[in-house]
């Protein structure tokens, strides 16, 4: 039986889209980079 999620769970439901990511190397290993479209920065490594 399917149940709605709790209220607050901080799940996000959908892309986000003013956002792209790129994958590069760092010391050897892959990792994603995150960049925000609006300003070109970027943002995160994953």
């Amino acid at each position: 039986m399917a149940a709605d999620k709790p209220v607050g769970d901080n799940a996000r439901k959908g892309a986000v889209k003013k956002r792209s990511q790129t994958k590069t190397r760092m010391g050897g290993a892959t990792t994603w980079t995150k960049r925000d479209r609006s300003s070109s920065e970027f943002m995160a490594l994953k």
